[in-house]
């Protein structure tokens, strides 16, 4: 008895493929084609539903890698190799051997009209790829921590790997690492050509992005902290000096160093340019006041960072650079201490700044 006519009034299907029988209960098996992202491009995978669970083209998913696919026409037995890596399971088993490694798969692989179809997560993951929804990654996603990430261009960002101690040059489009940085910390130019970074000995660095050449800027090894691109990415502005007492400025071309600020005021953090370039912001950490107990100051009674109650301290400063006089109005807050700096250094002539000393109202 034909038992197709059968299994289709039941509502399901009847098949044979290489002398095994195919029967699904619920319906016929239905072709379909998605179109994934692999590595960033469009590819259409076709596949089939069974027992309404979805199988995929084990060709296209090969073609994705530039895999090689085979099928034993006696055993039925399917392989794919890709460079050193070879994969191989049978249909109708859940078992897939990637490598001599072995992995359970969700459903079990069949063979239809002489085409292979399986799991694609499965298949993808013994090829050395991952899948998310419906992008495929052939070499893996990207895992871990990344922090500070920063656009080069509008597909690629730089971010840094505290655990790795790397920095990586990433496309989003194919979220795959374009290049390995050994630095970490990299501030980015505006530009996106270039990075720079200041090293444990506080020597400056800049990476050419393109070259991937990495420059010394001077020699000068004092501390350097809160890097600040100019607009044109030729100067960097930064924090100088042990105590973070100071701002400089630094000429990427000749590496010069000028200081725009040395009132030494300590503590000062968190620099920023303003986006026309003219002013410079940045806090300031109140120094606490200790309190002690004896007079030998051995016993620690309290410490005090408040600057009095309903206090505001206003400072004016100047800059100075020949005959031209940059006035400097910094309002500070008694919480937030916020120096607003105006007449910021340009040019290759050094730059002095006066500060008097701070009033109250």
């Amino acid at each position: 008895m034909d038992a197709k006519p059968i299994a289709a009034l039941l509502g399901g299907q009847w098949q044979t493929e290489a002398g095994i029988a195919i029967v699904s209960t619920f319906g016929s098996l239905r072709p379909f084609s998605e179109t994934w992202e692999v590595n960033g491009s469009p590819r259409v995978i076709h596949g089939v539903t069974f027992q309404r669970a979805s199988f995929y083209s084990v060709y296209d998913i090969a073609v994705s890698f530039g895999a090689a696919v085979h099928v034993d026409k006696k055993t039925n037995m399917i392989k794919i190799t890709k460079d050193k890596r070879t994969v191989l399971f049978h249909p109708f088993s859940y078992t897939l051997n990637a490598n001599g490694k072995k992995i359970t798969m969700p459903i079990a692989p069949l063979i239809q009209k002489g085409v292979p179809y399986a799991d694609l997560p499965s298949v993808v993951y013994a090829l050395g790829g991952e899948s998310e929804g419906r992008f495929i990654a052939t070499a893996g996603l990207i895992k871990g921590t990344s922090i500070q990430p920063q656009w080069v261009d509008q597909n690629t960002l730089l971010i840094s790997r505290p655990n790795d101690s790397v920095s990586l040059l990433v496309d989003t489009r194919s979220r795959t690492a374009l290049r390995s940085i050994d630095q970490m910390d990299l501030v980015l130019s505006p530009d996106g050509k270039k990075a720079a970074y200041v090293d444990e000995n506080g020597h400056l660095f800049v990476i050419d992005l393109t070259s991937n050449t990495v420059k010394p800027i001077g020699d000068d090894d004092e501390v350097k902290t809160d890097l600040v691109w100019s607009s044109d990415s030729r100067l960097l502005y930064c924090i100088y000096g042990s105590n973070n007492d100071a701002i400089a400025v630094v000429s990427v071309d000749t590496g010069v160093i000028n200081k725009l600020l040395d009132d030494k005021v300590k503590y000062k953090t968190d620099l920023r340019l303003s986006p026309d370039g003219t002013k410079l912001l940045y806090t300031v950490a109140n120094e606490g006041k200790t309190n002690y107990t004896d007079d030998q100051k051995t016993d620690v009674d309290s410490i005090d960072t408040t600057l009095g109650s309903g206090t505001r301290q206003i400072w004016s400063c100047r800059f100075y650079r020949g005959d031209i006089v940059f006035n400097l109005r910094d309002a500070v807050d008694r919480n937030a201490n916020f120096h607003l700096c105006s007449g910021v250094y340009r040019g290759d002539r050094p730059a002095t700044a006066a500060a008097m000393a701070p009033n109250t109202a």
